[in-house]
């Protein structure tokens, strides 16, 4: 209760300053959600991994005759009063258990030549790429990665800002995979910093 009261007040503040607030909180939650940002994505035409979202067994066992992973719909945290546990990107092996009460969020595994952080703010594009042992999820072990400075093609650049426009944000950091084609594949949104920017 104290924690969401302390939120609400921090929250009201940001949303209602009349000065200069990066991204205001409102418009941070909105913008948290994968499927929303999944679904505005492909609206650009910016190309996304095929995704399962559902809670129906016979269509998930359909779509999990290919290699898939498993995603959190929103934030990948979860608060458990004193102690936070943050569960991010993982290969997906099936379930033991019904899933007919909540819905699991899985996209078709693709392969990766590696990856980038498309990092905006405002105008300047900080485009780095990311080479990694797990093919996974590079958030794991980013601290054995190699990183360098890439350049980013320019409809990608267009069309990450124009989500941002849509969005109302002036920070960005956008992840995508590059396939052995070279295609960027759109992954996530980041909208605030996370420690990986």
């Amino acid at each position: 209760m104290i924690h969401k009261d302390i939120i609400s007040i921090i929250n009201g503040i940001a949303d209602s300053f009349p000065g200069t607030v990066l991204t205001p909180p409102n418009i941070l939650r909105k913008t948290e959600n994968k499927i929303y940002q999944i679904l505005t994505a492909q609206k650009l035409g910016m190309k996304i991994p095929m995704s399962f979202l559902g809670n129906v067994n016979e269509k998930l066992i359909e779509f999990l005759t290919q290699k898939s992973i498993i995603k959190p719909i929103s934030v990948g945290k979860i608060n458990f009063g004193k102690t936070v546990e943050i569960y991010q990107t993982s290969l997906f092996h099936g379930c033991d258990e019904n899933i007919s009460l909540t819905p699991i969020y899985l996209q078709k595994y693709v392969e990766k030549q590696y990856e980038v952080r498309l990092t905006i703010i405002d105008n300047i594009f900080y485009p780095i790429k990311i080479e990694t042992i797990d093919k996974i999820d590079w958030r794991k072990d980013y601290q054995n990665h190699t990183y360098s400075i890439i350049e980013c093609p320019s409809d990608i650049k267009e069309k990450c800002k124009k989500l941002m426009i849509e969005y109302g944000l002036s920070f960005g950091a956008f992840d995508f995979i590059v396939t052995p084609k070279n295609e960027w594949i759109f992954l996530e949104l980041i909208q605030m910093d996370n420690g990986y920017g």
